[in-house]
């Protein structure tokens, strides 16, 4: 039982990450402009200044 209830627990910090960076990423891709250059979307990309 100890054994499933520490599974549970991982199992939800597991889920609770993948949301936030879910979260992240939207923030991120929303910012983006139809008009705006590959290279400046490539560099926002590799260093997102979104924090949740």
């Amino acid at each position: 039982m100890s054994d499933y209830l520490s599974d549970l627990k991982d199992s939800e910090k597991f889920r609770q990450n993948i949301l936030r960076g879910k979260q992240i990423l939207d923030v991120l891709y929303q910012s983006f402009g139809a008009s705006d250059d590959l290279n400046f979307i490539a560099a926002k990309k590799s260093k997102p200044s979104v924090t949740l």
